[in-house]
């Protein structure tokens, strides 16, 4: 019982080379299926968020700060605000910071939810990216850096 070797289908290496290949490829089916599935979920949250978005009077709406032909923006930048928290995480901003600029939080959380970029942004803080490289995408930029140096 030296190697293992089945002289039908050739050597042990082709063998193990050729299970290597067929377990990427279910790898990759699976991450697939798991980012169609984010997708799916997301896109749901969206619409269940529009919807109910939707049920409010304007008094209701307006309270948010959202007027009716914004519902459908808001609703599909719904994590925006999670983005924001976590990149002010990222760059070591604190909430004392907003104390001295107390309207400044509204406006980044503005262009946050207006944002074309966000999965960059997610891309960025996920992976954990150089840590300037949020200035070649990101709307805020500018304001965080000059939040950052008053750090």
């Amino acid at each position: 019982m030296g190697t293992l070797k089945d002289e039908s289908t050739g050597s042990a290496p082709d063998w193990w080379a050729a299970q290597n290949i067929a377990e990427r490829i279910v790898g990759g089916i699976h991450a697939l299926a798991g980012r169609v599935a984010a997708g799916v979920k997301a896109w749901h949250g969206q619409i269940y968020l529009q919807r109910q978005l939707n049920r409010l009077d304007d008094g209701a709406l307006l309270d948010m700060g959202i007027q009716r032909d914004q519902i459908a923006d808001v609703a599909r930048s719904r994590l925006a605000p999670e983005l924001l928290r976590r990149m002010l995480e990222r760059l070591k901003i604190g909430e004392d910071v907003f104390a001295k600029h107390p309207e400044l939080r509204q406006e980044l959380a503005q262009r946050c939810r207006a944002c074309e970029m966000r999965g960059e942004c997610r891309r960025w803080l996920r992976q954990g990216g150089p840590g300037e490289a949020y200035r070649n995408f990101c709307r805020n930029a500018p304001a965080l850096i000059e939040l950052a140096a008053e750090r």
